[in-house]
C-alpha cells in the first residue's frame, strides 16, 4: 500500500545530470518523464518510468523502464521498450549546516539489453555498467551538484564492443523567492552536460564514424509541492566533436513529473 506522505518534500536534482540525493527508508519515488529529441534525420520521442525505493535512510535502488513511442530516421521507424536499467546510490556523506546542507553519494548501476535493434536500433544492444560519485549542496537560496561518470559498454551480438563513456554534469540552481517549507517552491537551474564516447571496435579494427565528445547547455525549473514535482527542462549543444561523419545532436526537451511516497507494511 502507498501512502502520501504530506511533511516530506521532493529533493531537488539535476534534470539532466544526477545528485546525492537518496530517499528515505521504506520511501517510494515514481517518475514519469516525456522526452523528445533531435538530432539530423532522427527524431525520437519516448517516455521514461522510474522507481525509486529507499533501502535505508542512505542506500537506495531506482529501476529505469524506457518507453519508446517513436524513433524515426532514413531508413525507418520503431518504437517498444529501450534498455531498462538498475542503479544503486549510496549516501556515505551528509553534513547539516545552517541554512543549508552538503551530501555525496557513489552511483553504480547495470543496463540491459532489452531493447530492440531493428528495424530502428531503440537501444544499445549490449550489458552496460556504470561507476560515478555525485555531490552536492542544497540551500535556502542557492543549490549546487557535480557528478561524474563512467560507463563501460559491452560487445553487441555481432561482436562489436561499444566504446565506453564519460559523463561529467554541473549544475547550479537558484530560488528567485524563498518560500516556506509546506508552500509551493520554484528552483530555477542552469547545467552543463558533457558527454565523451571512445570509437566502437570490432576486433582490432576501429568502427568508422563512431565516438567523440559533446558539451550541452542545459536549463529547467522545479516547480514543486510538498511531495510533488513538475519538471520541464531544454538542452542543446554548445561544442561537439564528433569522428567521421555522425549527425550532430539539435536539441533535448524533457518533461516530468515526480511524487514521492511512504510505503506502510504491515501498519
Amino acid at each position: 500500500m502507498l501512502l502520501a506522505w504530506p511533511g516530506r518534500a521532493v529533493a531537488h536534482e539535476p534534470i539532466f545530470g544526477i545528485g546525492p540525493r537518496v530517499i528515505w527508508k521504506d520511501g517510494f519515488g515514481f517518475e514519469i518523464a516525456y522526452g523528445r529529441e533531435r538530432s539530423g534525420p532522427f527524431d525520437t520521442s519516448s517516455l521514461e518510468y522510474e522507481l525509486l525505493y529507499g533501502i535505508t535512510p542512505d542506500l537506495a535502488v531506482t529501476v529505469a523502464v524506457p518507453q519508446v513511442l517513436s524513433r524515426r530516421t532514413g531508413a525507418g521507424a520503431g518504437a517498444g521498450i529501450g534498455d531498462v536499467g538498475v542503479r544503486l546510490k549510496w549516501r556515505f556523506f551528509r553534513r547539516d549546516v545552517r541554512g543549508g546542507v552538503y551530501h555525496a553519494a557513489v552511483i553504480a548501476g547495470l543496463e540491459l539489453p532489452t531493447a530492440a535493434t531493428a528495424p530502428v536500433r531503440l537501444g544499445s544492444g549490449t550489458r552496460d555498467a556504470l561507476l560515478g560519485l555525485a555531490a552536492g549542496f542544497e540551500g535556502r537560496r542557492w543549490l549546487w551538484f557535480a557528478s561524474a561518470r563512467y560507463k563501460r559498454n559491452g560487445r553487441t551480438d555481432a561482436g562489436v564492443d561499444v566504446g565506453d563513456a564519460t559523463l561529467l554534469d554541473a549544475a547550479i540552481g537558484v530560488r528567485p523567492v524563498r518560500t516556506a517549507y509546506r508552500k509551493p517552491d520554484t528552483v530555477v537551474m542552469a547545467e552543463l552536460n558533457y558527454r565523451s564516447g571512445d570509437p566502437w571496435r570490432s576486433g582490432s579494427a576501429v568502427v568508422p564514424n563512431t565516438g567523440g565528445k559533446v558539451l550541452f547547455l542545459s536549463a529547467g525549473v522545479w516547480f514543486t509541492y510538498r511531495n510533488h514535482a513538475f519538471k520541464p527542462g531544454l538542452q542543446v549543444p554548445v561544442y561537439t566533436s564528433l569522428n567521421g561523419i555522425q549527425e550532430r545532436p539539435d536539441w533535448r526537451l524533457v518533461l516530468a513529473y515526480e511524487i514521492h511516497l511512504d510505503g506502510v507494511l504491515g501498519r
